[in-house]
């Protein structure tokens, strides 16, 4: 396993799992891979309890994409209760460091807020209040139906929040490497999910630790109930797939 997560992250460093100099120069280097062109705060701190990083940017990718990305660094998670919090270290913390929290704080800009209130001209908040708004955005009727706003404002802010606010760089494939599709047929199959998602459906129970590891969220109903799998942000695609396409074959 040491060996395929060297070859998947050849852009990190290997070092000790307690090395967090180390370790926090591995979170810049997989920010920077993603998201080349936003501004990160990577800082540390250590405490009686511990310690941790705290990754904090400006508009950028929405905080579920850059938490997909960075939580594998974080050697310890919540115990059943959420009350205290257990020491897992995994194979990847072993080989590229580890802290006991990965912390991470998005802001919103004044020019994106000013640009969904732009959008939500014609909203108002008699129409947050009784939920009678009318639009073709999936992600504005979300908040409004779902009752998390109770005003122009708070629409707004979440709306802004919920989305990325980056410019995708296109990904370079190389001449050497060839597209190559992952097995059907009741094996584990990689497929488009939403515009920010993507699903992996199958045999995945014998991979299900390594899947929650990349920020995988296991769902039974999954196009109406008919199938279960898991569900990640498209962020995470390529480093899947890399981990998919490693597995040995049946």
């Amino acid at each position: 396993m040491n060996d395929e997560l060297l070859k998947q992250y050849p852009h990190l460093t290997k070092c000790d799992e307690y090395d967090h100099v180390t370790c926090g120069k591995n979170i810049r280097a997989e920010l920077k891979k993603h998201w080349p062109n936003t501004k990160f705060s990577v800082r540390y701190e250590s405490f009686a309890g511990g310690d941790e990083y705290s990754v904090s940017w400006e508009d950028g990718a929405t905080t579920k994409e850059v938490e997909a990305v960075i939580k594998k660094f974080q050697n310890s998670h919540a115990d059943e209760t959420g009350d205290y919090w257990d020491y897992d270290s995994s194979e990847f913390n072993e080989l590229f460091g580890g802290v006991k929290y990965v912390m991470t704080s998005r802001s919103i800009s004044d020019e994106v807020y000013n640009k969904v209130r732009e959008e939500l001209a014609d909203l108002t908040d008699e129409q947050v209040r009784t939920q009678t708004y009318k639009c073709d955005k999936d992600d504005v009727m979300r908040v409004i139906m779902g009752g998390y706003a109770f005003s122009v404002d708070d629409v707004v802010h979440q709306v802004a929040r919920s989305r990325s606010w980056y410019e995708e760089q296109p990904k370079q494939q190389r001449r050497d490497e060839q597209p190559r599709e992952l097995p059907e047929c009741g094996e584990i199959v990689c497929k488009d999910y939403s515009d920010k998602s993507f699903v992996v459906v199958g045999d995945t129970k014998p991979i299900k630790d390594e899947l929650k590891r990349f920020g995988g969220r296991f769902n039974k109903k999954l196009y109406s109930g008919t199938v279960a799998g898991w569900v990640f942000p498209i962020a995470v695609r390529e480093e899947v797939e890399a981990f998919l396409w490693s597995l040995p074959e049946a």
